[in-house]
């Protein structure tokens, strides 16, 4: 073996990138030549025998995993990048370019708004203490609500 060759094998034999599937360094991993050049095999070793510098990789590589996951959720939740996990077409430009949600959704008419309890309460309280002063101003810091707790005075069930 000339001196050349004993230089690269020593050279291979130190390599000491990681490999992009295991981090485990490019020297421990199995070698098979089938005649079309070596195969690097990633071997399944303990956590314990690891290298700190492999270890360190696993780490990153585990971390990248878990972006490229949480990325995909949130393309699949998204209409516009949904295509790019189903094998649908792409959607034209101006939807893909445009908002999640083009339009407002309608308004539910089953569920129109009204006061929570507590507010209904304190109206109720305040107009059975009869101070109108009062009731108006707290009437007045309630624009939305007022139309509709003055109407609970007006109706019978009140």
């Amino acid at each position: 073996m000339s001196a050349q060759a004993a230089i690269d094998l020593d050279l291979l034999a130190i390599d000491p990138r990681p490999c992009g599937n295991c981090g485990l360094l490019l020297d421990r991993l199995l070698v098979v030549d089938h005649g079309d050049g070596f195969e690097h095999l990633c071997p399944d070793i303990e956590p314990d025998d690891l290298t700190l510098l492999e270890l360190e990789r696993r780490h990153e590589l585990r971390i990248e995993e878990e972006a490229a996951v949480r990325l995909a959720r949130w393309e699949m939740a998204d209409p516009r990048d949904r295509w790019r996990h189903t094998g649908e077409p792409p959607p034209p430009d101006h939807v893909r370019n445009g908002p999640i949600n083009p339009t407002p959704p309608p308004m539910c008419e089953e569920h129109p708004y009204r006061p929570d309890a507590a507010t209904v309460d304190v109206f109720r309280h305040l107009v059975m203490a009869g101070d109108i002063e009062r009731l108006t101003a707290w009437l007045a810091g309630r624009p939305k609500d007022a139309p509709l707790l003055l109407a609970l005075i007006e109706s019978p069930s009140s």
